[in-house]
């Protein structure tokens, strides 16, 4: 169970680690820190309204049934 959860989490607490390092060398997304924000919570916020009124269903069927048959060649 230990070897589980290490090799589970470890991978989770570099990437946490990795995250601030990454946003100071991409000065973009700094500059636009309060626009990306915005943007993916307003993206978040919609993609739910649309789960709570079912239209995500009627959204995603084409693509589930695009790829439905879909079997990887390994």
């Amino acid at each position: 169970l230990l070897s589980f959860s290490l090799g589970l989490g470890v991978p989770f607490l570099l990437v946490g680690l990795g995250v601030g390092g990454l946003l100071r060398r991409l000065a973009v997304l700094q500059r636009h820190y309060r626009a990306v924000a915005l943007a993916s919570g307003g993206t978040l916020v919609g993609i739910g309204l649309l789960l709570i009124s079912g239209l995500w269903v009627r959204m995603i069927a084409p693509l589930l049934r695009l790829v439905n048959g879909f079997e990887p060649p390994i």
